[in-house]
Order: structure tokens, then sequence, then C-alpha cells
């Protein structure tokens, strides 16, 4: 847009009528020039207005252009979506592909969805495991044999509406040994109008896998537009323009057949309708005035004195889709048409029949991960040859600057970059850009301080602590002590990485999360005194499993690692199935009341043995990776029991997997049974409860495993631990890489977090800087008042090994 109106404002012969934007993608690009150039100045505007023929506003400079050789599909959305219908039933009917044809307008407003059912279902979609296939039978149309309904559309449904008239209990299986998944309250009947869209879609594939003649093919789409696609009241007429072009390019077919008895299949008669889908809506808006913007082909060898090629990409220049009657493109010969050489000649003329300018765009950087692009082959020819034809001609000539840098000019990505209103910053004397609301947006972003305030220069007012915590709010706490401000303070959502795509491909192994998902529900059945069968079964329906023994060697392969972890497990004495809980209350010495419930799996207080091994306290059994947070979660327990009960020798117990093998925490207090353990555990209890409050008036330089490894290795290089290139949501990232920590930090890096200086009312200590005296005050407590049997060892007064 602006390289036009450059044109147009350096020479006042030039008119809109002049350019030609050429665009090998026109039905991509179609949509972008739209929103790119706004609304046409019309035709009513002059045609010699210097810089553009209409005024734009508060916006640039208004253009008069006409989108050309665009088909009805582009601009009648039920045309587009009866395209997606008869692609979905003719191919492999793929989640993504239903869930985009559930989100459709007219499908949506056919069936009843609205937006929440559409989240909904792409919700149940995922978590029932939907890959492709409607069902059985519509595997057996790719060559599965035996056919396979697993992680089809119709195992969903099958999971979803058992789940609306069956609860799931102790993994028991449904009618047909389905799987249910609970669906409750008004879901039920989007569970059932999904029944509905899928059923009617097995019946038109059926109906689609046999021959039919061309009048009965007519009734068949016309009657499949009806069940499926429901335009809105104001878009009646596109319903009744529809049956039309169906109508018409059956009849225009019957014309050249011998008689109606002739029997074609679906293919053939695809191809008929959605050719006649794809024309011209009206007559050709072709040298109609203004800026003509159409694809390669109508325009050929048309002089024009301004020529533009938008988006000269690689996608963009390779040869279009393979036609499925045209035998030459599956077995080529020498002679026979060449796509790809036909599109490098329609550039080409393209280029040649530019007058005065030519201006040709690309992308030149991923959209995805704006990694550089090379230039499409093309491109790359042309732009060798114009380098080379440019090139000094005496040998051993100095070499100018390099002239493709003179004739290429890479734009900034925002329209308000500063360099876009810079005078000659992109090959122009001038400011680059047209549109005042951009120069304004620029000027704003020049003008704004450059050093943004503290995220919060000082801490907020304190707050009445609550008279009582759950146990569980404390471990929480102790997760990410970042968090809890955000959270309690500031009630902000703490997100969860979320994948948006939807799988549509048969897992061939399970990854890591998926696994640990499996393996959870296996030690949730074990601890539940389920049989490992009853487990089996229910992963095997509910789809979560790669197909066939692929399954069967992931199940294998997770019990055999479950089963070292209860193995692990019993031999410190831990019990399973123990169900019983202990029931604590704490006071603190600041009135605090702390209350918690936790299970006895470790062993019962009413009848200890002598070993340390088979002391009671509660216990977890975790196919986790063993974390620092895990650490304290067992600490903060313990101390809750040791405070309530001091004369109990407690022990708080975690088996669980690091660095490929099975590990065990096994916590005890450090004091002896009595008042003095009493006094150590609410201590410390009390410093982990004033923390929580500095944490509800301020983001606290306190991070789990990055302060455990500065207390615990304070020369080690910390970098690796603050920040890594696995990002904010992965399970080895740094403390620095979550995105609230950067928030509340302003992106702080390692050394600035451990240069940060110690404030008058931060904790005691002997630490000069804050991060190192936060982690002194919790980690230092923790050390002093409780060990790990399996890592530190302890001899008694007599010399033996009590570990």
């Amino acid at each position: 847009r602006d390289a036009i109106l450059h044109l147009l404002a350096d020479d006042p012969t030039l008119t809109e009528d002049d350019v030609v934007v050429l665009c090998p993608k026109i039905e991509t690009y179609a949509p972008l020039i739209s929103a790119g150039f706004g609304p046409s100045a019309g035709s009513s505007a002059g045609s010699s207005a210097g810089a553009g023929s209409g005024g734009g506003g508060d916006g640039p400079p208004r253009l008069r252009y006409r989108v050309t050789d665009r088909g009805l599909r582009d601009d009648y959305p039920l045309f587009a979506a009866f395209e997606a219908l008869l692609a979905l039933v003719a191919g492999r009917a793929s989640a993504s592909e239903l869930v985009g044809l559930v989100s459709l307008p007219a499908v949506r407003a056919r069936f009843g969805f609205d937006d929440a059912a559409v989240a909904s279902i792409a919700e149940w979609t995922e978590a029932t495991h939907v890959r492709w296939g409607l069902d059985a039978d519509d595997r057996a149309r790719f060559g599965f044999d035996p056919p396979l309904a697993d992680n089809s559309w119709r195992a969903g449904l099958d999971r979803l509406l058992t789940g609306v008239a069956v609860v799931e209990t102790d993994l028991a299986l449904g009618p047909g040994g389905v799987a249910p998944y609970p669906v409750e309250g008004g879901a039920a009947e989007i569970a059932g109008a999904l029944a509905d869209l899928v059923a009617r879609l097995a019946d038109l594939r059926d109906r689609i896998a046999t021959d039919h003649s061309l009048v009965a093919w007519g009734e068949l789409l016309v009657k499949a537009a009806r069940d499926f696609l429901d335009p809105r009241r104001a878009d009646d007429w596109q319903a009744e323009r529809l049956a039309r072009a169906i109508t018409e390019a059956i009849d225009d077919a019957r014309l050249g057949a011998p008689d109606d008895d002739l029997r074609v299949g679906f293919a053939d008669v695809r191809a008929l309708v959605t050719e006649r889908l794809g024309g011209a809506p009206r007559r050709s808006e072709l040298l109609r005035g203004g800026v003509t913007v159409t694809s390669l082909t109508p325009l050929r060898w048309l002089p024009y004195r301004v020529v533009c090629i938008l988006g000269f990409d690689e996608d963009g220049t390779g040869p279009a889709h393979t036609d499925g009657d045209d035998l030459t493109a599956v077995d080529p010969l020498l002679g026979d048409r060449d796509p790809r050489a036909e599109t490098r000649q329609a550039l080409l003329e393209a280029v040649l029949a530019a007058g005065d300018h030519l201006v040709i765009t690309r992308t030149g950087h991923s959209e995805r991960t704006n990694e550089e692009v090379p230039p499409a082959v093309t491109l790359a020819e042309l732009r060798d040859t114009i380098v080379a034809t440019l090139a000094p001609a005496e040998p051993g000539a100095e070499r100018p600057v390099d002239p493709w840098s003179r004739i290429e000019t890479r734009h900034p990505h925002q329209p308000f970059d500063a360099r876009v209103f810079a005078p000659g910053a992109l090959g122009h004397p001038g400011p680059w850009s047209f549109d005042p609301v951009a120069c304004a947006g620029a000027a704003a972003v020049r003008d704004r301080a450059p050093d943004l305030p503290e995220f919060l220069p000082e801490p907020l007012e304190a707050v009445a602590p609550p008279p009582v915590l759950v146990g569980a709010q404390v471990t929480r706490f102790l997760r990410n002590p970042v968090h809890h401000f955000f959270r309690e303070r500031l009630g902000a959502h703490i997100p969860d990485e979320t994948d948006a795509t939807t799988a549509d491909e048969f897992a061939l192994a399970l990854g890591g999360l998926d696994a640990w998902h499996v393996a959870d529900r296996l030690i949730t059945a074990r601890c539940a005194g389920l049989p490992d069968d009853r487990w089996a079964a229910q992963e095997r329906a509910s789809g979560a499993l790669p197909p066939g023994p692929l399954g069967d060697d992931a199940l294998t392969g997770i019990k055999g690692k479950v089963d070292q972890i209860f193995a692990r497990a019993r031999t410190l004495g831990v019990d399973p199935l123990e169900t019983r809980t202990v029931p604590v209350e704490v006071t603190l010495d600041d009135g605090t009341r702390i209350v918690a419930n936790h299970d006895r799996r470790a062993g019962h207080e009413d009848d200890q043995p002598d070993h340390p091994d088979r002391r009671p306290g509660p216990a977890r059994i975790s196919y986790s990776s063993l974390k620092d947070h895990h650490y304290l979660e067992h600490w903060i327990e313990l101390m809750v029991l040791c405070a309530a009960r001091p004369d109990v020798e407690w022990r708080s117990v975690r088996v669980c997997r690091a660095d490929k093998k099975i590990v065990a925490v096994e916590l005890v207090p450090r004091l002896p049974a009595g008042a003095e353990r009493a006094e150590a555990a609410r201590r410390a209890l009390g410093t982990v409860v004033d923390l929580m409050q500095r944490a509800t008036r301020e983001p606290l330089p306190l991070f789990p495993e990055f302060s455990r490894k500065l207390v615990e290795q304070p020369d080690a290089d910390l970098g690796s631990a603050w920040h890594t290139d696995e990002g904010a949501f992965q399970t080895s990232a740094g403390a620095g890489d979550d995105v609230f920590v950067r928030l509340a930090f302003d992106n702080a890096g390692v050394d600035d977090i451990l240069g940060l200086p110690v404030r008058d009312d931060d904790p005691d200590g002997d630490a000069d800087f804050r991060a190192e005296r936060f982690a002194e005050v919790l980690w230092g407590t923790v050390d002093a008042t409780a060990m790990d049997l399996e890592t530190e060892p302890t001899t008694d007064d007599a010399g033996e090994d009590d570990a």
C-alpha cells in the first residue's frame, strides 16, 4: 500500500488505473488486501489525486482498488462450509477437521452449538483421545484389517454418551466395555447434538460410497446441504444460491452424458461441484478502474506502468495441487506439462509486463518463529540475474556495495516502528508510511519513559493474617512464593501451559506427560486396592494408549516402573492400602492455627516398632520426578505432626523417580522427642507463616530449587538454575523463566537477583543480599529441624548405624 502511494505521490501522471497487483495465491491474500488497503475509495473519486484518490480520515489516503478472480467460496461462507463438509466426509474425518467443521457458523446454527458448546467439543475431543475416522467401517476404507475403532469418533461418543447415564466408579467399565467420560447438566444436550452430527456424517459417507446417477447425486448433495448447514436468516439466499449451483453443475454434466442411467462416483461429482463453487460469483471486475488485484493468469502479458507481485514466497511460486484425473502428473514423461515451469513462466511474464516500476514483496521471516526464510528459487534466480547485470564489466575492478542491498528493503514488522517514519531509513528520502495513526503510535513509543518503573517500588500494606491455615495452603505457598503474591494478594490467575492444537494422528508411543497420567492412574488404583487388570482394561477402553500391541508394550513398561516404586516403598514399611488419617491441629505463638489431615501409610503411632524404618507418618507414592518443593511439602507435614504430637517418632516418606531411577525421601526430626522438639517445630512453622505474610505484601526473592542451591552450593554456577532455554512451563526450566517471576523482578538476570541488597524489614540473618537471606531463612530452618535418612544417615550414642 505504501509503495503504491509513494509511486502515486512522486509521479502526477500516474493513476490507480496504471497499477496491477498480482498474487500467486489470491485466495490467501485477498482478505489481507482488504485489511491492509482499507475500504476502496470508490470509482467516483478523482483519478489523479496524487497520493491516492480518497481521503483516509484518521488513516492513510484511500486507494481505489478491486479484488478480482475470486470464487464463490471466497464471498459466500455457506459455499466454503459445504466444501469443508465434502472434504471431511471424503477424507479421514480427523479430529481437527471435524472440530473445524463444528466451528463454522452455518453448522453451529444447524445443530445449536454456541461458543461454549464448541469449546466443550474441542475439550472432549482431546480428553477422549479422538484422532481420526468416524468408526471402524470408516477406517476399513484406508486398509485397516481387522477394522479398528479405537480413537475414532464413535469410540469417543460412546464414552461421552455412556458418561451421561453411568457414573464412573472404581475404574468400572460401562455396557459394552466402554469407559464412561463424565458429562453432566446441560452438556448432555451438546453431546447428543454432536452424536447426531456424527451419525449424519456416517450416513452420508455410506451413501457416497456407491455410484449414483447424476440426477440422484444432485438430490443427495442438495439434501446434505440442508441436513448440515443452516444459514442465518439474513443469508437465506445463500442456501438457495448453493442449491442452484449444485443443480447447475449436475445439469451441465448431464448435457454430455449418453443417458440419465450413467452412474458415476463421488470423486467425479465432487470435482464438478467444487469447480462450480469456485467459479466467478459475478461479472469480471477486470479493467473497471482503480488498482486491480488479481491472480497471475487473467492479465498475462497485459502491460501496466506499475506491476506489483504480492507474496513472492516459495509456497506461492510452486505448482498448484495435482488434479486427480491428471494421469500425466501420476507418471510424468518428457514433453508433458510442467506446472512449476508454467508458474515460473507466468511470473516472468509479470516481470516483463512492467512498464515503469516493478514492486515485489515476500515474507522474509517465519510467522511462527521469526527465523529468516530464504527467498523462493524463482526470486533467487531473478536476484542473481539483477546482480549479474549490475556487476562491473571490467575484470579486477573493485566491486561496489552489494547492489541487491540497494534494491531490497527489509521493512519492520510493526507499522508503528520508528524506522517507518525516519527519513531515508527505508530507501525513501522522506518517511515511508502514510498512516498518521501509526505515526502517533511511533511518537508515543518514542516519548514514553525509557526506563519503566519498578513493578512494585514499595511493599503493599500488610493484611490481617488468616486465623486458620490449612496445611495444603502452606505447602502451596512453598511451591512458588512469587505465585502466592499474585494469586492471594492481586487475584491474578496463574495459567498452565496448554496445547491449542488437536492431535490427528495415532500415538506410536506414550510421551512424558501422557505416560505420567497413565502411571498415576495405576498408582491410584493400587492404593485403592483395585487389581491391575481393571486399570489396564480402563486404559485400553479410554483410548489413551497407542493402538494394538504398541499399547500393550506401553502398559508393560509403565507397570514395570511402578512395580519398582512400590517395591522400594515396601522396604520402607509403607502400606499403600492404608486409608486412615491423622487429624492434627497446631496453635502457633502468634495465635495462628494450622489444621491438617495426614494419612498413615508409613505406619500408625499407636503401634510403633523399634526399627527407625518403621516409624509412623504420612507417605506418598508418586511417578513424578523429585523436586525440591516436594521435599518442602514433606517437611511441613513433619513439622505439623511434631508440633502436635512431639512424643511420637514421626517420619514423612516419598517414593518417586529421579534421573531414571527410583529414589526415596524419608524425613525425620533432628531433635529428640519432647517439649524441645515441639517448640522447634512451632518456631519453624512460625517462620513459614511469617514468610507467607511477607509474600502477601511483595514478591519475595525466594524460589525453592534456586534458593536451595544458593544455600548448599554458593560457589556453583547458578545461571542454569535461574534461566534455561526450555521455556517458563517446562519441568526443568529455571526460576527466572517463570512468567510471573519475570514480571515481578523486571526480567532480572541471575546477577541482578543475587545483588538485591537486604532491607531493614527483612528477616534477621547474616547474609547481605535478599535472595541469600531468604534462602537461609527457609532452608536453614529446614536443615535445623529435619534430616533425610536416605541421604544423611545418623549414628546413635553407641556408635551403631541407625539408618
